[in-house]
């Protein structure tokens, strides 16, 4: 089969449209990635995938980060989740090698409530004897690079009750490999408790852990640590 000759100008009329794709892909991923038009289409998408579970009050700028989700509530069961505020700065383009680049992620204002799961289970499922199933081997897809995590003001308890407990912060440091998770850093801070941990566990299998860890408590003016 003998492939048509191009002329000069049709050669260059090709060569035009081809650009001009290009040209126009790459306008069209930068207003996705670094304009509000591209926030309010993902919102958009999760809002209408993910309700009545999943609801989202706004988002303050843009994909490529820093990324700002307000006022953010997850219902499962019996359970609700609310959070203030999430901030996140990320490297997209690191996709590309395939890793989630997360430089800081920051959560703040969280609130968990447990109501009476017994409302929400049919009678005949909550006579039947859970199963007990094995954890699930897990491998991500794309290597995850959490290099600072905040958790600030966390409360949980049940319903129309004090909080059962409350934590002032969370810092954590992630490296996850597939099915390996490297703890860098677990510092978890309490009106009177501090803990520290760093570690290694592997979500397959028999889910092996190797785990350093610290804690200091006081309790009636009576310090302890371990």
């Amino acid at each position: 089969m003998r492939w048509p000759r191009l002329r000069g100008r049709e050669f260059r009329w090709i060569a035009v449209g081809i650009a001009s794709v290009l040209v126009l892909s790459i306008v069209a991923t930068w207003l996705l990635l670094s304009t509000g038009l591209g926030t309010r289409i993902a919102l958009a998408y999760v809002r209408g995938r993910f309700a009545p579970a999943l609801t989202i009050g706004g988002v303050n700028g843009n994909l490529r980060g820093p990324l700002d989700v307000i006022d953010l509530r997850l219902t499962s069961g019996a359970t609700e989740v609310a959070i203030e505020t999430v901030r996140i700065e990320w490297r997209l383009a690191r996709l590309l090698r395939r890793e989630l680049d997360v430089r800081q992620l920051y959560v703040s204002g969280i609130e968990i409530e447990v109501g009476d799961s017994s409302n929400s289970i049919p009678a005949s499922e909550a006579r039947a004897a859970p199963e007990q199933p094995l954890l699930p081997d897990v491998r991500l897809p794309v290597s995850l690079r959490l290099s600072r995590a905040v958790l600030a003001r966390l409360a949980a308890g049940r319903e129309g009750e004090a909080p059962a407990f409350t934590i002032d912060s969370v810092v954590a440091a992630v490296a996850v490999e597939k099915d390996s998770v490297d703890v860098a850093q677990l510092q978890v801070f309490g009106p009177d408790t501090r803990a520290g941990a760093s570690g290694y566990l592997r979500m397959s299998g028999v889910y092996p852990l190797a785990l350093d860890y610290d804690w200091e408590a006081v309790a009636r003016g009576i310090r302890t640590a371990g």
